[in-house]
């Protein structure tokens, strides 16, 4: 849409409007140091994602790279993943000025060529997506809040569909006992008798029932989350 409000830049960047055979896109043009523009209304805690299209167009030198990063804080505290044109993806801990690699892997990188990249943060857990597959994960508790932001280091490039928000449930665990009786079952009871049900639907289907009336019976499964929603079919017998 053309619109760059709400992004600021470091000092030293050069990220502007450009144009492409697809529209108009966020051009980064430096190739002298690291280049960043964030997001400044996303100091998020918790639960943060930032996607792009991400166009490498030139670089000056070796191992030099285009990315994003999640919990910015400033140009010495980040989380950030790099697209390297040593043919590397390295998801990477920026704390007080000091950088560490979590994960490394092999992953082409070609001149002009459009790459779509996701990196979400959950609490302490990273994740990196690239074209639609994941790619790596590490997990790190240094950082615990910043903004989403874009980013280069002696390349020049284009980034466009630029999405940035929370993140997108996902299933710690889920059920379906459908017609056989489930065995092994890693919930840990707290009174109460549970024991596979047939319901009495019509269907044989089968089901997780607590048949004591006389107790308070609990079970639970999963680990500890921030955030969390549960949901069931339950019939009262």
């Amino acid at each position: 849409a053309g619109d760059l409000s709400g992004w600021q830049q470091e000092p030293g960047s050069a990220f502007s409007l450009g144009n492409s055979s697809k529209g108009p896109v966020y051009r980064q043009t430096s190739l002298a140091d690291k280049a960043t523009a964030f997001l400044t209304a996303s100091d998020w805690a918790w639960s943060q994602s930032v996607e792009a299209d991400i166009t490498p167009t030139a670089v000056n030198g070796s191992d030099r790279w285009v990315g994003l990063a999640v919990r910015y804080i400033d140009a010495n505290n980040h989380y950030y993943v790099t697209l390297r044109s040593s043919n590397h993806l390295q998801l990477k801990r920026m704390v007080a000025g000091e950088f560490l690699t979590l994960s490394d892997v092999a992953l082409p990188f070609v001149i002009n060529r459009t790459y779509h990249v996701k990196l979400v943060v959950n609490g302490s857990r990273l994740e990196v997506y690239a074209n639609g597959r994941w790619i790596t994960g590490a997990s790190d508790d240094s950082l615990k809040h910043g903004r989403a932001a874009l980013m280069t280091f002696r390349a020049q490039a284009n980034f466009d569909n630029v999405y940035a928000g929370s993140t997108r449930p996902f299933p710690i665990v889920a059920f379906d006992f459908g017609t056989l009786e489930p065995q092994g079952l890693p919930f840990t009871s707290e009174g109460g008798t549970w024991t596979p049900v047939e319901q009495s639907n019509g269907t044989s289907d089968i089901a997780w029932g607590q048949t004591d009336v006389a107790a308070d019976a609990r079970e639970f499964i999963g680990t500890r989350t921030g955030d969390q929603a549960v949901e069931a079919m339950i019939a009262v017998d």
